[in-house]
């Protein structure tokens, strides 16, 4: 118990803003959100509709550039759909030494509706020093339109100073 709660107070929110206490990265999610910590560098926040999520973790970068992190990554979309990748430039790079972007969607079977949906996502890849950040956004096709705004306001948040 006193592992679990000293492993939180490392990182944390702030209003609505995550701000980690050993990593130089902070991002902001909208108030409606909900948000879970698992005391180990990593968030994960959802928006409610049960599709859109934000996924960030931190991990050592063992000397690897951020495409060479999402090139290591790839294996983890294995039946997913390369859309494209992208190395990010000036102030997209968000203060990282490098950034890579990545996109990918599949087809998956919605229960709820019967119906398929297409589900889509982006990571990023950022390397600063010796420390990979990797923020991951997933929604779907059937809510894109409503998610759209929030989506974009969480990742044009995200910093790495």
């Amino acid at each position: 118990m006193v592992l679990f709660l000293s492993c939180v107070a490392l990182a944390d929110w702030n209003g609505n803003r995550y701000t980690d206490s050993k990593y130089p990265v902070t991002f902001e999610i909208p108030g409606s959100w909900k948000i879970l910590l698992d005391g180990q560098h990593r968030a994960t926040a959802m928006r409610g509709d049960e599709v859109t999520v934000v996924d960030f973790n931190i991990q050592p970068a063992n000397k690897r550039s951020a495409e060479d992190v999402a090139r290591d990554r790839l294996r983890a979309y294995d039946s997913w759909r390369y859309l494209a990748g992208a190395q990010l430039n000036g102030n997209e790079r968000k203060g990282a030494d490098s950034a890579f972007n990545v996109m990918y969607n599949r087809s998956v079977f919605q229960r709820s509706t019967a119906r398929t949906a297409l589900v889509i996502v982006q990571e990023g890849c950022f390397v600063k020093g010796d420390m990979v950040y990797i923020f991951t956004i997933t929604t779907d096709s059937t809510t894109w339109n409503d998610a759209k705004r929030d989506i974009l306001q969480i990742w044009n948040s995200f910093k790495v100073s």
